[in-house]
């Protein structure tokens, strides 16, 4: 016989979001049920914001002593990839066990860890045979990253959030593809460490910005640092022990700009019928980040003078590297 679970909210999925949710709930006498397939932390602490910005505050670190001169400062240093990679994680570990902790704490009664369907507005169908009845569902599964179909052929060398903090070192080189935030930041803290940068997108603004005159103003800045090309179609084939990408800007920005992968729908602790297959949906500014690794860059002007931009592979010295 299938066992029925009541409560006035429950939450699938135990992210930020849905912790927050739940905590919010029950503080304000709410019985409450958090489902999640398997409660592993929070996308922040593991794969987003503070992974990031750890791999910011090493980049950071090192472009303060390129920029030492400027205040009358004669400083040099070299980049270290396997220690930078290495603090990145034992500190990213450390924030994950935090958040590990605080799930621990939660009452053993509200934590249900399975899948979860709708099987009415209100009713979720568990993977584990049971049903709840719910007054109210927050839905907070969250997103991962969809590399397009374009990226088959070379999907074994292609990082996502969730894959490029576990590099042993710093790649020789990358593409990124994806202009939001998260695919500045971290081509903005690759460059600066000394890795070969590019940034495409398909896009024809710069980190989702709406304001025409302050997003050429933040590629110009940008563009000081690592080319960013807007508005490229790609094609990406395997050259070597890495990618070589080609491609046609349709616009004259041809400068500097993102480019976005989009995210499909997560599924922490839930199953969504008619969700999309990675890859199905189109790159759009805004959305987080692709990185293809190993890849050297260089551009020409074909004869329909559209550019053309061609990424081969990287096989020699890194700049400013130990």
């Amino acid at each position: 016989m299938m066992t029925n679970l009541t409560c006035d909210v429950a939450i699938i999925g135990a992210g930020t979001a849905g912790l927050a949710a739940e905590r919010s709930a029950r503080r304000n006498g709410a019985k409450t049920l958090l489902i999640d397939e398997g409660f592993g932390g929070t996308t922040c602490a593991s794969v987003g914001c503070m992974p990031s910005k750890l791999l910011i505050a090493a980049g950071n670190a090192m472009h303060a002593v390129d920029q030492a001169k400027v205040f009358g400062v004669d400083a040099s240093a070299k980049v270290d990839g396997i220690a930078v990679m290495a603090r990145v994680r034992k500190e990213r570990d450390a924030f994950v066990a935090g958040v590990e902790k605080s799930i621990d704490k939660l009452p053993n009664e509200v934590k249900i860890e399975a899948r979860a369907k709708f099987a009415g507005a209100t009713i979720l169908a568990l993977s584990d045979g049971r049903q709840v009845h719910a007054k109210s569902v927050v839905i907070a599964t969250g997103s991962s990253p969809a590399i397009p179909d374009m990226f088959d052929v070379v999907r074994g060398r292609v990082l996502t959030n969730e894959s490029i903090f576990e590099l042993k070192d710093l790649p020789g080189s990358i593409g990124v593809i994806g202009a939001g935030a998260l695919g500045l930041e971290l081509a903005q803290a690759m460059a600066r460490l000394g890795v070969e940068t590019m940034v495409f997108d398909m896009g024809e603004t710069i980190g989702g910005l709406k304001d025409p005159h302050v997003a050429e103003a933040y590629h110009a800045i940008l563009s000081r640092e690592m080319p960013i090309l807007l508005g490229v179609e790609l094609k990406a084939e395997p050259e070597g022990g890495g990618v070589a990408l080609s491609g046609r800007v349709r616009s004259r920005a041809a400068s500097a700009s993102t480019i976005c992968s989009s995210r499909r729908a997560g599924h922490r602790g839930s199953r969504t019928s008619g969700s999309r297959r990675p890859g199905s949906r189109s790159m759009s500014t805004g959305c987080p980040t692709m990185i293809l690794t190993r890849c050297n860059v260089a551009a020409r002007r074909s004869s329909s003078r559209a550019m053309r931009i061609t990424i081969a592979r990287y096989c020699t010295r890194r700049r400013r590297r130990a």
